[in-house]
């Protein structure tokens, strides 16, 4: 009985060993040319239910199939642990792109592409424009140097990097760094409340600060306060009084 029953079946419709046929879901009938082998298995498309042959899952390979289309891609598979990039926007991958080990790409925000230039190694990640969200290829964070960005434009600014406790003085008014200053160990620039510019010359050392003009708010650059001594400025002029200063400092003021 049951050996008549296999004999009214179609030649290549046979499960062999562990071969199964595979069946379209919309007319639930078996297509000829497609089997399962060991742990082979085809990939059908979801719209029109049928297989693609020229598809098969081996090992940990999957194929990467387009969400709109629901066609497989057959260029791309998974292999190990590197993903193919997708654009969000076309649900279409991106063949140059694969995510090996911890290397991730980067992808625009805006238009949902992946650029190909950029990837995270490590402990690098890009610094990606706020405004145009596109990445900004010559700037990465390396352990523990952060780029410096303008608050206004949202770009980075490639020549300024924090290094160990060297943070760059940022004018406050502009929203942009000042290069040439940066703050090592205990030094300070001293900026001037008017135009949120920093002063070049003028750094606080140790337990010195110097004395800033309350008009101008511009620092007097021979006058520093050193130790316990404080120069006595005149209130009015906003200029200090020589007469009453340490001797020590009237005779280096007066030597030539």
């Amino acid at each position: 009985m049951r050996s008549s029953v296999f004999k009214r079946l179609k030649p290549e419709l046979r499960m062999r060993i562990n071969q199964k046929p595979v069946v379209d879901c919309c007319t639930n009938k078996a297509i000829p040319e497609l089997r399962m082998r060991n742990s082979q298995k085809p990939v059908v498309d979801c719209c029109t239910n049928k297989a693609i042959p020229e598809l098969r899952m081996r090992n940990s390979q999957k194929p990467v199939v387009d969400c709109c289309t629901n066609k497989a891609i057959p260029e791309l598979r998974m292999r190990n642990s590197q993903k193919p990039v997708v654009d969000c926007c076309t649900n279409k991958a991106i063949p140059e792109l694969r995510m090996r080990n911890s290397q991730k790409p980067v992808v625009d925000c805006c238009t949902n592409k992946a650029i190909p230039e950029l990837r995270m190694r490590n402990s690098q990640k890009p610094v990606v424009d706020c405004c145009t969200n596109k990445a900004i290829p010559e700037l990465r964070m390396r352990n523990s140097q952060k780029p410096v960005v303008d608050c206004c434009t949202n770009k980075a600014i490639p020549e300024l990097r924090m290094r160990n406790s060297q943070k760059p003085v940022v004018d406050c008014c502009t929203n942009k760094a000042i290069p040439e200053l940066r703050m090592r160990n205990s030094q300070k620039p001293v900026v001037d409340c008017c135009t949120n510019k920093a002063i070049p010359e003028l750094r606080m050392r140790n337990s010195q600060k110097p004395v800033v003009d309350c008009c101008t708010n511009k620092a007097i650059p021979e006058l520093r306060m050193r130790n316990s001594q404080k120069p006595v400025v005149d209130c009015c002029t906003n200029k200090v009084i020589i007469s009453l200063m340490p001797l020590f400092h009237r005779l280096l003021n007066y030597s030539f």
